[in-house]
C-alpha cells in the first residue's frame, strides 16, 4: 500500500510541475535547427523543451504526442542530459517509437513517432 501511495504522490507532483511550467516550453511553429543528417525526417510538430529540467522535457513530450495523429512524428529539443535516458526508456515502455536521437552543441534531439 505504501508503494502505491508513493507512486500516486509522484504522479501528482509531476502533474503540478507540468501545469506550473506550461509557459516555459511550447509547440513551435518555426523549424528547430537540427543536424543535417536528420533533416530528412518529416515532423508534424516540434517541441522546444530546452532549458527545462528533468522530468519536464519528457512530460511535455508526452503531452505534445497527444496532439499529433497516430503515425506522425514529434521532434523534441532538450538540453537536459538526463533526457537521453528518459526518452529511450519512455519509448521502450510506452509503445511509442523513438525513430532517432542525437546530440549537437549540448542540445539533444528526439524524433518520436506516435504509435498508439
Amino acid at each position: 500500500m505504501v508503494a502505491v501511495d508513493t507512486y500516486k504522490n509522484r504522479l501528482w507532483m509531476d502533474w503540478d510541475i507540468l501545469r506550473e511550467s506550461s509557459s516555459n516550453s511550447e509547440l513551435v511553429g518555426m523549424t528547430l535547427s537540427v543536424p543535417a543528417e536528420f533533416q530528412h525526417i518529416p515532423c508534424a510538430a516540434q517541441l522546444d523543451a530546452r532549458q527545462l529540467a528533468c522530468p519536464l522535457p519528457l512530460l511535455k513530450a508526452r503531452q505534445a504526442l497527444r496532439e499529433v495523429a497516430v503515425g506522425q512524428v514529434l521532434l523534441v529539443a532538450a538540453t537536459d542530459p538526463g533526457s537521453w535516458r528518459d526518452f529511450a526508456a519512455y519509448a521502450e515502455q510506452s509503445g511509442q517509437c523513438l525513430l532517432a536521437a542525437t546530440e549537437s552543441q549540448s542540445v539533444y534531439f528526439y524524433w518520436l513517432e506516435r504509435r498508439i
